[in-house]
C-alpha cells in the first residue's frame, strides 16, 4: 500500500548561493526551524564544543529559559551528542547540552551551545563579546507586531556580535504577513516571490575589499515549497495559508455586482511600505449607491495625478491624506469611516488596511 512521505523543508538550496543575510519564509509545520536550530545551531556547537549560534526572540517575555528550552524541545539532543545530553537547557542568557534523570526529575547541566537575547534587550549587550558565534537565528520575522525600528535593531545586534568578522544570520519566518519592516529595508518583495525558488539580492556595503571595491553583501530569500505538508484537518481560507503556504489574510467585502454594472466616478493612488493600490468611488448604475473599490497597482499601466503617499513632494495633488475640500474626497472619507469598502481580493484587503492606517497616522 503506498503511503504519502512528508516532504520538510532543508536548507540545501539556499546554502547553495553562500548568502550573509538568510531569509526563510514558508507556511507552518515544513520544518524551517527545526533544520535551522538543529543543524546551524546544536550540530555546529557540539561539533565545536562550544556555543556558536545565538537565537534572537523579539521580546524579553520570549526570552523566559522555559520558553527557549521549549523551543528546543523536538531537537534530538541524544542523537547529536551521541548519548551524552538528552535536553537543551537556559540559564542567564546562555543554552546548554544538559542531562534529564528521568528517575530523581533533576536535571544536570553540560557544556554551553549557544546563546540568547531579545531584540527588545539588545540595547543592553553592546559591550560583550561572541567571539564563538558563526549562526545568528531569528525567529518568527513575519509577524503582525513590531518593534519600532525593528530592522535597525537587529543590524546593531547584528555588528555587536560579529564586530569585524563575518557571521550567517538566519531569519524564519511563517506566510503570516507581506508587509513588514524586513520589505522595504532589504527590497524583498514578497508578492513577487515563488515557492520552492531561492531569490538573490546583491547589496554593496560601506566596507571595501582588496582592490578598493565596495565589498557586496548577499541577501537570499526561500519561499519554501509546502508539497506534501497538506493536514486534512483544515478548510476554508485559512486552509491556503496552512497548507499551501499562502500568505494569511481576512475576509473581506468584494463587490455586489459585476465591476461593468459600475460607473468610476474618481480615483487615486494610495503608496507607502513599497505597496501600491488604485482607489476608486464607484456608483451603481442601477441604484447609484456609491461604494469605494480598491485593487492592486500595477506599475507602468496607468500613471495617476492625484497620489496619496507619505513621500515629500511639493505638488498639491500629492498629499498624505484627502482633501477635505474636495466634494469626492470628502465622500471617500465619510465611506471609510463607515467601512463601504469593497476590495478585489482578501490579501488586497488586508495591505490596503494596514497601508492606510500608516497614512492616516502621519497626518496626525
Amino acid at each position: 500500500m503506498a503511503t504519502n512521505r512528508r516532504k520538510y523543508w532543508n536548507s540545501e538550496q539556499i546554502d547553495r548561493v553562500n548568502a550573509i543575510w538568510n531569509f526563510i519564509i514558508g507556511g507552518r509545520n515544513l520544518g524551517k526551524s527545526y533544520c535551522i536550530k538543529v543543524h546551524k545551531g546544536l550540530e555546529k556547537a557540539w561539533k565545536e564544543k562550544k556555543p556558536t549560534f545565538i537565537l534572537i526572540r523579539r521580546y524579553d517575555l520570549e526570552c523566559k529559559p522555559s520558553h527557549i528550552e521549549n523551543y528546543f524541545q523536538d531537537a534530538p539532543v541524544e542523537t547529536i551528542t551521541n548519548g551524552e545530553y538528552n535536553v537543551i537547557t537556559a540559564k542567564g542568557g546562555t543554552i546548554y547540552f544538559s542531562n534529564y534523570d528521568f528517575d530523581t526529575g533533576k536535571t544536570k547541566q553540560g557544556i554551553a551551545c549557544g546563546k540568547y537575547v531579545s531584540l527588545a534587550g539588545s540595547i543592553h549587550i553592546k559591550s560583550e563579546a561572541f567571539p564563538f558565534i558563526t549562526d545568528i537565528i531569528n525567529e518568527e520575522i513575519c509577524a503582525t507586531d513590531y518593534l519600532s525600528n525593528e530592522v535597525e535593531l537587529l543590524m546593531n545586534l547584528v555588528s555587536t556580535i560579529a564586530r569585524d568578522r563575518e557571521v550567517k544570520v538566519w531569519c524564519i519566518g511563517n506566510t503570516v504577513n507581506r508587509m513588514n519592516p524586513y520589505t522595504n529595508y532589504f527590497g524583498v518583495d514578497f508578492r513577487k516571490l515563488k515557492q520552492g525558488q531561492v531569490t538573490l539580492y546583491n547589496f554593496k556595503s560601506n566596507a571595501l575589499d582588496e582592490d578598493g571595491n565596495p565589498k557586496i553583501v548577499k541577501v537570499a530569500v526561500e519561499y519554501c515549497s509546502s508539497e506534501g505538508a497538506e493536514n486534512g484537518m483544515f478548510f476554508g481560507h485559512v486552509a491556503s495559508s496552512i497548507n499551501e503556504g499562502a500568505f494569511e489574510c481576512g475576509v473581506h467585502p468584494r463587490l455586489q455586482y459585476p465591476k461593468e454594472t459600475y460607473t468610476n466616478i474618481f480615483e487615486c493612488l494610495l503608496k507607502d511600505q513599497g505597496f501600491a493600490f488604485v482607489l476608486q468611488l464607484l456608483a451603481n448604475d442601477e441604484t447609484g449607491k456609491l461604494i469605494l473599490y480598491a485593487y492592486p497597482y500595477s506599475n507602468g499601466i496607468k500613471q495617476y495625478e492625484r497620489v496619496l503617499s507619505k513621500d515629500y513632494s511639493e505638488d498639491p495633488f500629492k498629499t498624505v491624506w484627502f482633501n477635505r475640500d474636495d466634494e469626492c474626497e470628502q465622500i471617500i472619507c465619510q465611506l471609510l469611516d463607515e467601512q463601504q469598502i469593497a476590495f478585489s481580493d482578501n490579501l488586497t484587503g488586508d495591505e490596503f488596511i494596514q497601508v492606510l492606517k500608516v497614512l492616516k497616522s502621519s497626518t496626525l
